[in-house]
């Protein structure tokens, strides 16, 4: 018996897997075996917040004489000057391996300062559609420098992903890069250290892993795999995060968190993402605005779009998200993400209603909506973006 409804008319093939999986509670302590099997010495890259707290007295003991330096330079949104300003940190310290340490963007940026240190700067390698219509991108060569990433939120998902953003700070757009070199040679998640995450994040990033694996569920490239691992992962981490905001320190949900993320990861890398991702992107651009939190103002709207998309998985997505009397998914998501304290209206994070128009186009020609389970044009994404407003 198949998992989901789609029958297998057309070959599933799952394009993208993670290369290594390191699942550990305290494994940061072995951080010096993961880069003895990579490269010798390592150079962690991370922003202030892990810099200045408990976490990279961690790492730094994990990694002992293997650690060549720290760039503590990652900022929101991965700017471009801080990309560049990584490669010519790892230039100076001649380490050979990249350890991130902190959420999507210090893996986004550990990403993209092992492509800047190529030395052929980042255009070459973009996938975003800007750059695709004058010509094919160059593929990442295999000498790139081996990347770990160890997250320290509960949506980990982006340390296996093939993908990375850097927000272009003149246009306030990002450059997108999808490439298989990109996936980290090893991630490691270690509960421990993802239970010093502070409540806004864990909830951000908790609720932009559930609403990952819910795009999964309608993209065009579904299938029973990627569906079936879509919805663990969204029971889990509906289970998890209230559990790990009211104690922080419970490391039994810190890593049920980890494994929802790891398994929505596993979908949307093979499944795809559309409608919500491609606009959450854009409005973070634009307005600097936290990665995961107008994803989750955008979901129940999309959902209500693609209500018929969903409908062979409905009973196991209402399961998933714990649907009580009188909800469906959508209003038990949206009651979900109220509870931790995220905002239901582009209005309430700062989006102008006049923009509505703009940020539709630009997210009409991202890629990544070819994705979409049919075409959505701009006409329909200002409705979308009205909608929630």
């Amino acid at each position: 018996m198949l998992l989901c409804a789609e029958t297998a008319v057309d070959p599933i093939i799952l394009r993208a897997w993670p290369k290594a999986l390191h699942i550990e509670r305290g494994g940061a302590a072995r951080l010096d075996e993961l880069v003895a099997r990579i490269g010798t010495r390592a150079m962690v890259v991370c922003g202030t917040t892990v810099a200045n707290g408990p976490i990279l007295g961690r790492v730094r003991g994990g990694l002992g004489d293997r650690l060549a330096a720290v760039f503590d330079g990652v900022r929101a949104h991965t700017p471009l000057d801080a990309v560049l300003a990584g490669a010519r940190a790892l230039a100076d310290c001649r380490a050979d391996v990249i350890v991130s340490v902190g959420g999507g963007s210090a893996t986004d940026a550990a990403k993209a300062i092992a492509i800047a240190a190529l030395g052929n700067g980042l255009d070459p390698y973009r996938s975003d559609a800007a750059v695709s219509r004058s010509g094919p991108r160059m593929q990442l060569p295999a000498g790139i420098a081996p990347h770990i990433a160890v997250p320290t939120v509960p949506g980990a998902g982006n340390v296996m992903l093939p993908t990375a953003g850097v927000l272009d700070p003149q246009t306030r757009a990002k450059f997108l890069f999808d490439d298989p070199a990109l996936i980290p040679k090893i991630a490691l998640l270690d509960a421990e250290l993802v239970a010093d995450c502070n409540a806004e994040l864990t909830a951000i990033t908790g609720i932009r892993s559930i609403v990952g694996a819910v795009e999964a569920l309608y993209a065009k490239g579904r299938n029973p795999f990627t569906s079936g691992l879509a919805l663990e992962s969204i029971r889990l981490m509906r289970e998890a995060l209230p559990a790990s905001l009211a104690e922080p320190g419970d490391l039994e949900a810190r890593e049920r968190s980890l494994f929802a993320a790891v398994m929505g990861t596993l979908a949307t890398m093979n499944a795809g993402v559309s409608v919500v991702h491609a606009a959450g992107l854009v409005i973070g651009g634009r307005y600097g605005i936290a990665h995961g939190v107008p994803h989750a103002v955008l979901l129940p709207h999309v959902m209500r779009a693609f209500a018929d998309v969903l409908e062979p998985v409905r009973a196991r997505l209402d399961s998933a998200l714990g649907v009580s009397a009188g909800e469906d998914a959508t209003t038990a998501f949206e009651r979900l993400s109220a509870s931790c304290g995220l905002p239901a209206r582009l209005c309430a994070i700062g989006v102008p209603q006049e923009d509505l128009p703009g940020i539709a186009k630009q997210t009409a020609a991202l890629a990544i909506m070819a994705l979409a389970p049919r075409p959505v044009g701009t006409n329909e994404l200002c409705v979308l973006l009205g909608a929630a407003w």
